[in-house]
């Protein structure tokens, strides 16, 4: 096995990365505090957000990342989630809640293709076929949901933690 260091003097955004993920092209995508990188192999493209484009990151503290069985990235941002447009090279932010955003913990994608999410403010779960976001924020027992995982019997696990008071 061979191994490759990388640092900020290679490309990478910052030193703290978060989350990993590899496209079905082979890219490296890397989620840092201060950006997300893809790696081609020889060099770093960084994303980040902009205050003044809508199709930036929705944050650079990237949590956690995830490609689906279609090969789309997925990004959990310390502000929600998004998903990459490889066509058009930029991201779509989807809202989980009108009220507010909130970290991204987890992505997850279960046998039926549907993209589940844990975050700071629940549980949530995208039906890509019907295009609609479906809140479990009142039926799980914590509110900050880590992982997401499905047995064998399409029944699903959740990692969780209640919110602590001020």
């Amino acid at each position: 096995m061979s191994f490759h260091h990388f640092s900020v003097e290679q490309g990478l955004p910052n030193y703290s990365v978060i989350s990993l993920t590899q496209d079905k092209l082979g890219f490296m995508w890397i989620g840092t505090v201060d950006g997300l990188c893809r790696y081609d192999g020889l060099r770093f493209k960084v994303y980040r957000y902009n205050a003044k484009d809508s199709t930036s990151l929705s944050s650079n503290h990237v949590i956690s990342l995830f490609t689906d069985s279609k090969g789309v990235v997925w990004a959990g941002t310390s502000a929600g989630l998004n998903r990459y447009n490889v066509k058009l090279d930029r991201f779509d932010r989807i809202p989980l809640n009108k009220a507010r955003a909130g970290g991204v913990f987890c992505i997850y994608e279960d046998s039926q293709e549907r993209i589940w999410v844990g975050s700071i403010i629940g549980l949530f779960m995208m039906d890509e076929k019907g295009g609609s976001v479906v809140s479990f924020q009142n039926k799980t027992a914590g509110n900050i949901i880590k992982a997401i995982s499905e047995d064998k019997k399409n029944g699903y696990g959740l990692a969780q933690t209640r919110d602590l008071p001020a």
